[in-house]
């Protein structure tokens, strides 16, 4: 089982909304961001909870690893 973890932030407002975690194919939070600001889905995409701009998650590197 392989995880994958990134970081959510939004794409207007540039506040960090959390950290996700991809697991076959599955995705969940894993930890919320600070100041009430979360992602959220609408339309199939993720978008932020403050300014409804689209929310990107950055995949790092470090984050891979098998379980």
């Amino acid at each position: 089982m392989t995880k994958m973890r990134g970081d959510v932030s939004c794409l207007i407002c540039g506040r960090f909304l959390g950290v996700v975690e991809r697991t076959d194919g599955h995705l969940r939070m894993v930890s919320p961001g600070s100041g009430g600001a979360t992602p959220k889905m609408q339309g199939g995409t993720l978008r932020c909870s403050r300014c409804g701009g689209r929310a990107i998650v950055e995949e790092s590197m470090d984050s891979l690893y098998a379980a």
